[in-house]
């Protein structure tokens, strides 16, 4: 049965007739009931079982007589099946039909897909062809007995010693022996975990060193700036190198190249012009052996001579001729 909820404002007599001719509407159960004098329009099967094939439905009905009558307002429809149709201020209507094609019905006009065997409840008439149909499409679904014994099979080796267990079990006891039996070398994964179960707060504090440093990193880039687009160099190391060589300025001393020149130099001492170090060990020893203030005598170029410090010095008087002749006489006389 529909339940409606209405409301007038309308004189006593006004809302008896208005009763009266809703009664008439809401009871009709089968056939056909022709109002188009009092509202232009005909309802059909008012009944829910056969209103399903149907496209006019009582929420159409409903909407005419609210615009014939404004003061009524429908608060709720109920269907004697269950399903229920709230208008409040505005109407709407759902149609549902047949669909289109098996396994369908039409919700406003729209096929709406429905499951197996179930597509035929919704069929105003089921035939043997749709039954068939129906039936053939379930049979071709199911899998052979040839297949579910093989997969069967595969499932029992797969599972093994474990059916009693579910995968979440199997899993962690799998997980638990990989982490028990690792080697040490690679038994990272309990010992990271018992590292930072003790040492809490280092690995808070490492947290926040990689915090700063990410911070530090952005700093820096922000401070160096990007490599230009139309530099060839992907990174910043390269790309000075670019930048050196595109001015000219690539034949630099290194450090290292300095340092190895400047070992081969002696120091410098204040008041000496010397520039080299090219004494041998001998002609040190010899300078060492000359006395200071020692005068310089060497070979005299004259008879009798000698040169002092450079200046030629006679030290004998060499006889003449005469004086040789003389002395020579004298002493051949003698004897």
């Amino acid at each position: 049965m529909y339940d409606f909820k209405l409301e007038y404002t309308f004189s006593d007599d006004k809302l008896a007739d208005i009763d009266r001719q809703l009664n008439l509407l809401l009871t009709t159960r089968v056939g056909t009931m022709p109002l188009d004098r009092t509202f232009g329009l005909s309802m059909d099967y008012l009944d829910r079982p056969a209103a399903v094939a149907k496209s006019l439905y009582v929420a159409e009905l409903v909407e005419k007589v609210s615009t014939f009558l404004p003061a009524i307002r429908v608060r709720e429809v109920k269907w004697q099946a269950g399903a229920a149709l709230a208008i409040a201020d505005k109407m709407v209507d759902i149609l549902i039909a047949t669909g289109t094609k098996n396994g369908t019905i039409k919700v406003n006009n729209a096929d709406v897909a429905v499951a197996g065997l179930m597509a035929l409840a919704y069929k105003a008439k089921v035939s043997q062809a749709d039954l068939d149909e129906a039936l053939a499409a379930v049979l071709a679904a199911k899998a052979e007995q040839s297949d579910l014994s093989a997969l069967s099979a595969k499932v029992t080796t797969l599972v093994g010693e474990d059916a009693s267990k579910s995968v979440r079990a199997i899993s962690a006891e799998e997980v638990a022996k990989i982490v028990a039996g690792a080697p040490e070398s690679y038994d990272t994964l309990k010992e990271l975990a018992d590292w930072l179960a003790a040492h809490e707060t280092d690995a808070a504090g490492m947290n926040s060193a990689i915090q700063a440093n990410k911070k530090d990193i952005a700093s820096l880039k922000t401070l160096l700036g990007s490599i230009p687009e139309e530099a060839a160099s992907s990174n910043l190391v390269d790309y000075i190198a670019e930048s050196i060589a595109a001015i000219g300025i690539g034949n630099y001393a290194t450090t290292e190249a300095m340092n190895a020149a400047l070992s081969g130099k002696v120091d410098k001492v204040s008041g000496k012009g010397l520039s080299t170090n090219d004494y041998t060990d001998a002609e040190k020893n010899k300078l060492a052996g000359i006395a200071e203030g020692a005068t310089k005598v060497e070979a005299g170029t004259n008879p009798g001579s000698i040169r002092i410090n450079g200046s030629e010095t006679p030290v004998v008087s060499i006889a003449t001729d005469q004086e040789a002749g003389e002395m020579l006489d004298e002493v051949f006389a003698e004897a």
